[in-house]
């Protein structure tokens, strides 16, 4: 029976003895490293970054420094009669990194009275810095004013001017006068145009940048 007993723990201690190398086996399988062909290249530091479209608006002041006109009025007054005129010289400026087309308009935001009828409206447009004029006969006559149609004639069209703008920074000035009619008669007094109008500047994308494939109409139908 003791020599019985004296085989089993042999035997015991021959399986775990196998047990163990199994398990170093398997370790050892493990942490094994395969010699392969390899190779690696990479394209490092790709980056995406949208642009910015960003257009300016400012009033030339009587001290001759361009401030901007968010929510301000061009124009005001409440003594305009026959032959009064007055004018505002901005400066329209693109603040973003994009090509960009931009329009001027006129919008009427209320029914206003038959007052808009004798408002004659000129304007220039210069890509040089411009200055206020002296008078209004000196600026149709001297400073290339042109008549573009009464007040009421422009809240009608879509825009009264309109351009393209390709660099950061690049600036259009304009220039606007808007002239009471001098054959405007009694009928026209005591009426207002007050707070019923906007001038809004506008700008979408404009179709020169090139994409991936080197179309530069990818933007074609932006609005």
């Amino acid at each position: 029976m003791g020599d019985f007993k004296k085989e089993l723990l042999k035997t015991k201690k021959a399986f775990i003895f196998s047990f163990i190398l199994v398990l170093v086996s398997v370790f050892l399988l493990c942490g094994t490293t395969y010699a392969w062909f390899s190779d690696e290249e990479a394209s490092t530091g790709n980056k995406i970054e949208s642009g910015e479209l960003k257009i300016g608006l400012l009033e030339l002041s009587n001290d001759n420094s361009f401030n901007c006109v968010k929510e301000t009025p061009l124009f005001s007054g409440s003594k305009w009669e026959p032959g009064y005129s007055d004018v505002s010289v901005l400066k329209i400026v693109n603040n973003g990194d994009l090509a960009l087309k931009w329009e001027l308009s006129f919008n009427e935001l209320t029914e206003s009275s038959i007052l808009k009828d004798v408002i004659d409206v000129y304007v220039v447009t210069s890509d040089d810095e411009l200055g206020l004029p002296e008078t209004y006969k000196k600026a149709i006559e001297e400073e290339n004013y042109s008549y573009i149609g009464t007040l009421g004639e422009c809240f009608d069209k879509d825009y009264i001017l309109n351009g393209n703008m390709y660099e950061t920074k690049e600036a259009k000035y304009v220039g606007i006068i808007l002239h009471m009619q001098e054959s405007a008669g009694n009928e026209y007094q005591g009426l207002s145009i007050g707070d019923s109008f906007d001038i809004k500047l506008y700008a979408t994308q404009l179709n020169h940048e090139q994409d991936g494939f080197n179309n530069p109409d990818y933007d074609l139908e932006a609005k």
